[in-house]
């Protein structure tokens, strides 16, 4: 599995194959995207600061946009 580190301002936009990531707001350490996928891909979130990590995970599987 590959990694990539990429710095992004506000409004730019990566594309993740057929995936769409807009970085919408950043304060702080928190950051609002929008992501824009085709509904067949799950797409999940993982609070990684939380002390039971199962309790912060949230899968929002197939999602309409």
């Amino acid at each position: 599995m590959g990694k990539r580190i990429i710095d992004l301002k506000t409004e730019d936009t990566l594309y993740i194959g057929d995936v769409k990531v807009q970085l919408i707001k950043k304060s702080g350490q928190l950051a609002r995207i929008c992501v824009e996928a085709d509904n067949h891909i799950e797409i999940k979130h993982e609070r990684m600061s939380a002390s039971n990590p199962d309790v912060e995970t949230q899968a929002h599987g197939k999602h309409t946009l």
